[in-house]
């Protein structure tokens, strides 16, 4: 087996073993130490490919891309670009509620914030490259407007979620997330509707 293939599991392992710790315990309440005796490795191991325990849940950015890469396959026969657009920020959404929660998105934010790992708004990401391909697409037929690059109007829209659950993260969880979430979603997409 490769040293990569190891590699990879390695710190699949570490990210999934801290994970279920911080949705049990909290993840103030968790330690490295904890996360490596859990995971069954060296606390050196831990720092080659974390250097804070907040890197974990930056981590989660990069798993996400894997899922939406996977939904992709779902959503990819129907013909409508705005539906597919529609479809898959929707599922953004959900994911977010669903795959990291609220304590962790606000985790996710924090680290963000404090450790200046911003991955969840690098451009190059699966998220903005399909967002980005849709829009052009959608200009392309006629569905969307073309008053803005597909490129801006990706970053309006992705914008706009963050900050959704920005405030979600804010308002401590008091509402439904997952419902309020997606009728943002339909009004973010009026800024594409042609004129």
């Amino acid at each position: 087996m490769s040293v990569g293939k190891k590699g990879k599991r390695t710190k699949h392992k570490i990210f999934t073993v801290a994970l279920e710790l911080f949705r049990e315990k909290g993840f103030s309440n968790v330690t490295v130490d904890e996360i490596v005796r859990e995971a069954g490795i060296a606390k050196g191991t831990f720092y080659i490919y974390f250097p804070t325990k907040g890197h974990v849940v930056a981590e989660i950015f990069m798993e996400a891309d894997l899922m939406y890469e996977e939904y992709i396959k779902e959503i990819r026969h129907i013909a409508s670009p705005a539906e597919k657009l529609r479809l898959l920020l929707d599922h953004l959404i959900e994911m977010q509620y669903e795959i990291l929660g609220y304590d962790l998105s606000v985790i996710g934010y924090r680290t963000q914030l404090e450790e200046h790992v911003e991955y969840s708004m690098n451009e190059d990401r699966v998220i903005y490259t399909y967002v980005t391909d849709f829009i052009r697409e959608g200009q392309e037929m006629g569905e969307m407007n073309r008053d803005a690059a597909p490129e801006y109007y990706a970053r309006i829209l992705l914008r706009g979620i963050r900050g959704a659950i920005y405030e979600w993260c804010m308002s401590s969880n008091n509402y439904d997330f997952v419902a309020d979430g997606k009728t943002y979603v339909g009004y973010l997409l009026k800024i594409l509707a042609v004129h």
